[in-house]
Parts: structure tokens; C-alpha cells; sequence
């Protein structure tokens, strides 16, 4: 069986992955720009306009709460 790196794995896991909802007004008019929907695909809430990262959101969210400001 050939290697396969974790972080391989988890982002094909997330390339199949369409956001039900947007992450701010929760609407679910999300669509992508991308021909190919993958991690690194960002998506826009047609009803407020958010443009987000599945990826970089959850990174980001290590970095907020307490003891961390911007």
C-alpha cells in the first residue's frame, strides 16, 4: 500500500464538501466561481455577499476567542 499523507486525505475529504449554508446569514444561495471544486474553492452567499474559504475558516477559527484580539 503506498503512502498517503493525512493532510492528502482530509483535503479530498473537504473537495467533495459544498457548504450547505453561508457561514454569516446562513442562506443557502452559495455557489463558486470554480470549474473544479476543491479545498481551496471559495464560495459567495448570494444574499449577503460573503466570501469565504471552507479551509482558511476553520483554520481561523483556532486563532479567535478568548485571549486572542485582533
Amino acid at each position: 500500500m503506498p503512502y498517503q499523507d493525512k493532510r492528502e486525505s482530509i483535503e479530498a475529504a473537504e473537495a467533495a464538501q459544498h457548504p450547505s449554508q453561508c457561514p454569516v446569514c446562513r442562506s443557502s444561495d452559495v455557489t463558486t466561481a470554480s470549474k473544479v471544486v476543491s479545498a481551496a474553492s471559495y464560495w459567495r452567499c448570494g444574499a449577503c455577499g460573503e466570501v469565504w474559504n471552507v479551509g482558511r475558516q476553520k483554520v481561523a477559527g483556532r486563532y479567535s476567542g478568548p485571549g486572542f484580539s485582533r
